[in-house]
């Protein structure tokens, strides 16, 4: 039985009064107030319940956030994604890779690029051998795992361009319009590391894309942060959040 509308309406007012956010314990005395003194496991099916209804989601350990309706984001994909998508599949079984295009920021950032590279990442093992399938297939202006001087030389002042580099373990994915792609976690976190394949975003302009992901889309900062661990830029990203006033302190 879904929980009665009087009382999610309570709730997200409630929430709205506390900058959108409840923890754990704060919820259990809330649902205690209707409910009376709940048993661990009717508390955690009211929290399934809540998060089913669309009405709460997970924004961090014991930390919930009211649900922003508006949140699915849906990049386009183009037929060259398509293409590089549908030749990893072909060639590569069970292979964990991902594949998106940097203008995907676009949406989220005040000035628009026109150049755009379709980054493939990909186990580290296989990168040298997707990288040659990829060329072999006719696909150009494709560079494996380019380096700085690489990317300033010969990758920035084109229009379109292909990096294939290494997928780090554990990183945020989904699928969608059956390509595996990153997550927004993913993507805010390599933007904050990645400072010349995405250098048309940086500055205040990733200060802009910053605020327009987080206050427009549900976001995981468990797994945010579990990912940027992972690139060994936890400390420094939490510093950037926390200076330019990102993310209130509690998700940090």
């Amino acid at each position: 039985m879904s929980i009665k509308p009087e009382i999610v309406k309570k709730l997200e007012q409630y929430l709205r009064s506390h900058q959108d956010m409840i923890t754990r314990e704060e919820l259990y005395w809330f649902l205690n107030q209707y409910y009376g003194k709940l048993k661990e496991t009717t508390f955690r099916w009211r929290v399934y319940e809540l998060k089913a209804q669309g009405i709460l989601y997970s924004a961090q350990k014991d930390i919930f956030k009211l649900s922003n309706q508006k949140s699915e984001y849906k990049p386009f994909v183009h037929e060259q994604m398509l293409l590089i998508n549908s030749i990893i599949k072909k060639e590569f079984k069970d292979i964990k890779y991902c594949i998106w295009n940097t203008d995907w920021f676009n949406k989220f950032s005040r000035h628009q690029t026109s150049k755009r590279s379709v980054i493939v990442e990909a186990e580290r093992d296989l990168l040298k051998s997707v990288f040659h399938k990829l060329q072999d297939r006719g696909l150009t202006d494709i560079y494996i795992n380019p380096t700085s001087d690489v990317f300033d030389n010969y990758i920035a002042d084109k229009s379109e361009s292909i990096i294939v580099k290494p997928l780090i373990t554990k990183a945020p994915l989904q699928t969608y319009d059956n390509i595996i792609i990153p997550k927004l976690e993913k993507m805010l976190v390599d933007l904050f590391c990645e400072k010349y394949i995405l250098a048309a975003y940086q500055g205040h302009e990733m200060k802009v894309i910053f605020e327009n992901v987080i206050n427009n889309y549900n976001l995981n900062y468990s797994s945010l942060f579990n990912y940027t661990r992972r690139r060994k830029k936890e400390d420094e990203l939490k510093q950037y959040l926390k200076q330019e006033a990102l993310l209130k302190d509690e998700l940090l």
